[in-house]
């Protein structure tokens, strides 16, 4: 008999999902990048807002889920939060920050309840709530 599947591993989504992470901190970056792709999913990366929106005006890009940190360098997150959900309607966005900085931040994730993972966070739980997150787009 083969090994049987991981606890969990059922729920994890069967087709990949393409990530856009923003996260300044190289390190957490690679954290996120590493966790995500163990996971089965294709990630891109950005290490500021500027970079993240020019990212977001590729039109032959498909990112299913935006992975942002709460306070980046170049366009703050709100504006690419903004634009990401004008160019990909519907998709989930998830704020990994441990820190909302501005008023217009806390109010998205409060208000209008924008799933929020506060840092300091581990690879297994980043996971998880992208998988969570991503069961409507995956059916599973």
């Amino acid at each position: 008999a083969g090994a049987a599947p991981a606890v969990g591993a059922r729920q994890r989504p069967e087709r990949r999902a393409t990530i856009l992470v923003v996260e300044d901190d190289d390190a957490v970056r690679e954290l996120m990048v590493v966790a995500l792709r163990g996971h089965g999913h294709l990630v891109r990366e950005a290490a500021d807002g500027d970079r993240a929106m020019a990212m977001l005006e590729d039109s032959a890009a498909h990112d299913d889920l935006l992975c942002i940190d709460g306070i980046l360098p170049g366009a703050p997150s709100t504006a690419i939060i903004e634009r990401y959900r004008i160019t990909r309607p519907g998709h989930p966005i998830l704020v990994c920050s441990g820190n909302l900085g501005t008023p217009q931040l806390q109010a998205l994730v409060q208000d209008e309840r924008l799933p929020f993972l506060p840092k300091p966070f581990t690879p297994e739980e980043l996971a998880a709530k992208v998988d969570e997150l991503l069961v409507p787009f995956t059916g599973h």
